[in-house]
């Protein structure tokens, strides 16, 4: 089971003032990637690409890659 804190805060160009997300937000987030990855046949020892913004997103999609074991890579996003 992966631990989620119970809060994040973003801050970048998008969001200067920040966004703020609890843990269940993200959690669900990340349940939803985790189903998604596991319908195309994604699992433990898979590697999934991931190319997003730095923010809630992003942090889904790692938590969500963890879920089904598959490792990930962050790619550039300019």
């Amino acid at each position: 089971k992966i631990s989620i804190p119970k809060s994040f805060h973003f801050i970048g160009k998008s969001s200067p003032g920040g966004v703020f997300f609890v843990d269940s937000d993200i959690a669900a987030r990340a349940q939803m990637l985790a189903e998604a990855l596991r319908s195309r046949g994604i699992g433990r020892g898979d590697r999934v690409a991931l190319w997003l913004t730095a923010g809630a997103e992003q942090v889904s999609a790692i938590l969500g890659c963890w879920m089904v074991g598959a490792a990930f890579c962050v790619l550039p996003s300019y």
